[in-house]
């Protein structure tokens, strides 16, 4: 009798290993084929007054979309981190949504340089590329506080 017991709470237990793996195994499958594909560089800019604008590309290159957080302004998107889509043309721009309509948050000026227009603001700030920002900015970690914000 004792035996049978046995064999069967082994059975049992490797059955619910089994079971673990299986639901462990297709947990990872998930996260890997959600995994949004980001560009391998944050681009980083300063303003005059302290104000910093970092920018990532999210998904293939032909998407068209990019993460751009906001520090250093006073204003309700400081500290945020925002989906864009890029509008290209003479002046490329990135777009975000306002009350349901599109509004140019920043636009390209040069290579190195872009304009940030806040919603409700009348004047733009000039932003200016900063090398040793940008080299501080991790793509993965990006990514990943604009998930844990909640869009």
């Amino acid at each position: 009798m004792r035996r049978c017991e046995f064999e069967h709470s082994g059975r049992t237990a490797l059955g619910i290993l089994g079971l673990a793996f299986i639901l462990l195994f297709s947990n990872l499958l998930m996260a890997s084929a959600t995994a949004q594909e980001v560009g391998r560089y944050v681009e980083a800019f300063h303003g005059p007054r302290q104000e910093k604008v970092w920018i990532l590309r999210l998904g293939a290159k032909e998407k068209r979309e990019a993460l751009v957080q906001i520090w250093g302004v006073d204003h309700e998107l400081d500290g945020r981190i925002l989906k864009t889509r890029i509008q290209q043309g003479e002046r490329p721009r990135y777009e975000i949504k306002v009350d349901g309509a599109p509004f140019n948050l920043l636009l390209r000026t040069s290579l190195t340089c872009l304009d940030l227009w806040l919603p409700g603001e009348t004047e733009s700030i000039p932003l200016c590329y900063d090398r040793q920002l940008s080299e501080s900015g991790h793509p993965q970690r990006f990514l990943e506080n604009y998930e844990k914000q909640g869009r």
